[in-house]
């Protein structure tokens, strides 16, 4: 549920409890403005574009079925998905009545009020339970979401004016129903009308009543009736609630009376009543419909000193205020002081789309998106994404096709979808509305955007859904008229709208004809509409009756609904060689069904047993459909069928030619197969020698290594091969493919090579992969520390527009944190916090590092506290290794004992990384003397001494040269029955920083003492520290940082 109504139901919560229908009239209470307001519930759409498909089939095969695409399983573009079955609510029989009341508390869809309205009508008016009447008007409401606003109001008129025509006694919760509703779906009303009713039926208003009634007159800053309403409540000695008073807000403000608007805080207080958030809420909308942003501030600062914070719901009633007055200018700045989670962001702009879309702003609900800060210009179809609402409440609240074609341009100006022609042609379809479909697609057609036959599929559903032939006629129409391809799938369903499935052939060719189709077309059609139905043997005897079919190759598509639809491969078979006699090029045909086959991913399968059959009936088809045959199995996800077919082609001894080498190497070159590319390429090369192209595959399959890698060159051997093969490509002039190009300078990057990687670039430029071979740029310069190289990469990838991820800024960081530049830090992630940017944890660790560097302890623990610990969050563990070190060093035992139990009450933390932690809090307490607290640990049941863990923490500390610390730590481990040889080599590193070759002397001493052998990696590290000291040369130190140092 929304934030907003989270904070709201607070407020509202006595009220809601205390609601009763019938048994409490003179204390009925309401729901509070702000929970009226924005109280939404989403529904679902399937925006697949399997729809299609599924969609029609449980229609066609039944089109006289009830079946529902819910009950079948399928999913509808444009339907709404129910969480509950409402079929069996309603029932005709009048002893039902009380029980339909009973389940009808929360309906959905408009045909169940329909039927329940129905039942009430056929039955007598005495039978009819007063809470029916209720359920039936109250549902009229928000509850009703498949329904625009003004479809609800014009439902919830006509039901109350026939029921009142029935003689259905309307009491006070009837009314009281009836003007909550009204508000709901934003319908003016005159109060003074609806009060003359009640009082001609005798019906006395109560304070739930009179509260709507203030409610509406303030709505529309009618303060002269609002206040009568107020003096009918003092009158009655109806207590005036925090509801009441903040629509009285409303009212003046919207009567130009701010000063009035303003005095309503102090009389409440002087009542006895502290404003709440409803309060807030009310006078923050008045000054954002005057467009006062001082004011605005004043206010939630105030709010915010008040309750701790500003809650969510308070910003975004600011924004739709803003956004209904046309004050969009102001909408940034808010949104950037308020600082509001991208989730629950998103979530509420939802609903503040709808409420405007409900208002029918359509453009201030345009202007609203446009303003909000985006990185990238959306292409979802998630109904999560507030954009691609926008879109569906749009098509759903627009009734008149230009009225949504000059929309949908306005939408295409703005630049907030990639794609809103498809995506509102996909909500259409929920509408069922074919004019309005059809405007889409002609709008489409004009811009030049491709139009695509299923686009037209469910239109034809619906003709044959609602035996609508004419329909399915001017849908055809609309296709031929413009040049549009009718594939076979709209010919088939037109068939079943016209009913032409009983028909000879005659017949409908007579009936296309008059759709514009000439003589031959009519026949072509005619095979697509009877093969279905037809046998072998018919279809021979149409190809003897039809010369012209063979000679036009209007048999290809016939042949195509054979294989693909009804899987009778050997029938096309059959069917091919047949009409080889009457002429037909069998090559030629077969090449181009092949082409048509695999216009399909799924067609693969269906490829191949075509093929083995034509091999079976000694049909030759020629090396050019063996080559086009690979290049359709080239695909990434037809691994199993292309190297079937290979086999194939062995198994019938045929060898394949040089194309189809190529199409090999194509697809070892996607796989990452480099031995398989390797052979393909020399055949290739044999015939086709210094191929651009074969080359450029090759290159590729050992950047993707094997695994389809397509970012990085992880091993050592693939980044030299690459750059092998793009030295031979320059030294022969060969021009290689954009990508090639990118993973030859990746491959420089990764060796460390620098000066290749920018020749390179100079002369071919970055290739296809720009934003990765800058990534490897900023984390080449960024590992070495480089500041002022890093920030060229990021500022050329800014210039070039380039979609900045989290990982760049990291990289970013790094390099800032080498030189514990703790503020360049800091405004990257405000600048990332600015932009929306996910996943900016990461850069806390590096903020945190840099701040240890310059052994800022209490810096590092703030921003543990409050970026860590309240998200049960944990820096990197080498952030970690170093705030433990720290405050060790420090003792401060009581930010490792809080540090500790964060670790030990995470949820987050998988336990074996909880043991890696407790390592380094064990060499911590060292420090710090505390031995009870290693005891505690140690003691754990779930903790497993780990000498890997141990000598990690060790070359950390040995990097600042703690001598002392890792004797302690030698100390522990032997005390524990553990050996202690995992430290002399960090121990050994550790004289060496501090220049104490006399401590470096014992040590090697003690350990030959205690007869144990000097490792290689020990003693090649000691003649180091020795031969610097002979050399009377100080060992250089780099400046002190928090790295882990690595002694191998």
């Amino acid at each position: 549920m929304a934030a907003i109504v989270r904070q709201c139901s607070r407020v509202t919560l006595r009220s809601l409890t205390a609601f009763s229908l019938r048994s409490r009239p003179a204390q009925q209470a309401v729901l509070s403005p702000l929970l009226r307001k924005n109280l939404k519930v989403e529904w679902k759409v399937d925006l697949s574009s399997k729809y299609f498909c599924s969609y029609t089939q449980t229609v066609i095969d039944n089109p006289n079925s009830a079946t529902t695409s819910a009950q079948s399983g399928q999913s509808e573009v444009g339907a709404i998905s129910s969480e509950s079955d409402e079929s069996e609510l309603i029932s005709s029989s009048s002893n039902d009545l009380h029980h339909i009341s009973q389940r009808l508390g929360s309906v959905r869809h408009e045909e169940t009020l329909l039927q329940a309205f129905q039942v009430i009508k056929n039955a007598e008016e005495r039978d009819v339970p007063p809470l029916l009447v209720y359920q039936l008007i109250r549902n009229c409401g928000n509850q009703l979401f498949t329904c625009m606003p003004e479809e609800r109001t014009k439902l919830v008129k006509r039901f109350w004016s026939e029921l009142k025509e029935k003689g259905i006694h309307f009491d006070v919760s009837h009314y009281n129903v009836l003007l909550s509703v009204y508000l709901q779906n934003y319908h003016s009303f005159s109060p003074v009308e609806i009060l003359e009713e009640m009082k001609s039926g005798g019906v006395e208003p109560n304070q739930t009543t009179l509260v709507l009634f203030i409610q509406a007159f303030c709505e529309n800053g009618d303060m002269i009736g609002s206040l009568e309403m107020l003096g009918m409540m003092k009158t009655l000695d109806i207590p005036v609630t925090e509801q009441v008073y903040a629509s009285l807000i409303t009212g003046y403000s919207r009567s130009g009376d701010m000063e009035s608007a303003l005095g309503i805080m102090e009389t409440m207080r002087g009542n006895g009543l502290e404003p709440g958030l409803d309060t807030y809420i009310s006078l923050l909308i008045a000054y954002s419909e005057a467009g006062d942003l001082e004011n605005i501030k004043k206010v939630v600062a105030e709010l915010t000193a008040k309750k701790g914070m500003c809650p969510v719901g308070v910003t975004m009633a600011i924004v739709e205020a803003l956004a209904r007055a046309k004050h969009h200018t102001f909408i940034p700045e808010i949104l950037r002081e308020m600082n509001i989670n991208q989730s629950v962001f998103n979530s509420e702009l939802i609903n503040v789309l709808k409420g405007l879309i409900a208002r029918g702003l359509h453009e201030n609900a345009l202007e609203l998106l446009k303003v909000i800060p985006r990185n990238h210009m959306v292409n979802s179809e998630r109904l999560s994404v507030p954009e691609v609402e926008f879109m569906r409440q749009l098509v759903l609240s627009i009734q008149e096709p230009k009225m949504l074609v000059s929309m949908l341009k306005k939408v295409d100006d703005a630049k907030i979808l990639k794609s809103p022609y498809e995506l509102s042609l996909n909500f259409s379809y929920g509408k069922h509305d074919k004019a309005l479909s059809l405007a889409i697609i002609e709008t489409m057609a004009k811009k030049g955007l491709t139009v695509r036959p299923h686009y037209f599929y469910p239109m034809m559903v619906d003709a044959i859904r609602n035996n609508d032939g004419k329909g399915a006629i001017e849908t055809l129409s609309f296709i031929r008229q413009r040049n549009l391809r009718l594939d076979n799938n709209l010919i088939y369903y037109g068939k079943k709208a016209l009913k032409w499935e009983n028909k000879n052939p005659q017949d409908v060719i007579r009936s296309l004809q008059n759709i514009g189709e000439d003589s031959h077309q009519s026949k072509e059609t005619a095979l697509h509409l009877f093969t279905d139905r037809l046998d072998l043997a018919e279809i021979k005897g149409l190809i003897e009756a039809s010369g012209d079919v063979v000679e036009n190759e209007a048999l290809i598509p016939c042949l195509e609904l054979l294989i693909k639809r009804d899987d009778r491969t050997e029938d096309a078979v059959e069917a091919i060689l047949f009409a080889e006699k009457k002429g037909l090029d069998v090559e030629n045909c077969v090449y181009t069904l092949i082409n048509r086959i695999s216009r399909t991913r799924k067609a693969s399968r269906k490829l191949i047993d075509f093929m083995e059959i034509l091999f079976e009936k000694n049909i030759n088809a020629g090396s050019r459909v063996f080559s086009r045959v690979l290049s359709s199995l080239s695909k990434d996800d037809t691994t199993g069928e292309f190297f079937e077919f290979l086999r194939i082609l062995k198994r019938n001894d045929v060898e394949p030619d040089a194309s189809s080498y190529r199409e090999i190497l194509k697809k070892s070159s996607n796989m990452g197969r480099k031995e398989a590319a390797e052979f393909a390429f020399t055949k290739v090369n044999e015939v086709f020698p210094d191929d651009p192209v074969a080359y450029s595959y090759l290159l590729l399959a050992y950047a993707k290594n094997n695994v389809g890698n397509l970012g990085f060159t992880t091993d050592f051997k693939n980044r030299t091969k690459i750059s092998a093969i793009f030295d031979e490509m320059v030294e022969k002039g060969l021009k290689p493919f954009d990508a090639a190009v990118s993973h030859a300078i990746i491959a420089h990057l990764t060796k460390g090579n620098i000066e290749m990687a920018d020749k390179i670039k100079e002369k071919y430029g970055t290739g296809s992969r720009v934003f990765i071979v800058y990534t490897q740029y900023l984390r080449f310069f960024a590992k070495k520390g480089d500041v002022h190289n890093s920030e060229r990469i990021i500022s050329e990838m800014k210039e070039m527009d380039t979609d900045m991820s989290p990982y760049t800024y990291n990289y970013l960081s790094q390099a800032y944190r080498k030189h514990g530049d703790v503020e360049k830090i800091k405004k990257l992630i405000d600048e990332m916090k600015a932009k929306n940017i996910d996943k900016i944890f990461m850069n806390y660790s590096e903020l945190m590092m840099a701040q240890l560097k310059w052994s800022d302890v209490e810096g590092a623990w703030e921003v543990y506290q409050k970026e860590c610990q309240s998200l049960d969050k944990f820096p990197s563990y080498s952030c970690c290794v170093h705030l433990m070190r720290e405050l060790g060093s420090s003792k401060d035992i009581a930010k490792l004992d809080e540090l500790s139990t964060d670790i030990t009450k995470s949820k987050a933390l998988p336990e074996h990384e909880k043991n890696t932690m407790r390592h380094s809090l064990v060499v911590a307490y060292l420090d710090a003397d505390a031995e009870g607290k290693i005891k505690e640990i140690v003691d754990r049941e779930d903790f497993k001494h780990e000498y890997n863990h141990y000598r990690s923490v060790a070359r950390n500390a040995a990097g600042i040269g703690k001598v002392e610390l890792l004797r302690k730590l030698m100390s522990f481990l032997e005390e524990q029955d553990l050996k202690s040889t995992v430290l002399y080599q960090p121990l050994l590193y550790a004289y060496g920083k501090q220049n104490d070759m006399t401590g470096a002397y014992a040590l090697r001493d003690e350990i030959i003492a205690k007869g144990e052998t000097l490792s290689p990696v020990f003693l090649d590290l000691f003649e180091k520290l020795a031969e610097n000291r002979k050399k009377d040369v100080k060992i250089v130190e780099e400046p002190s940082q928090p790295e882990n140092v690595s002694l191998h």
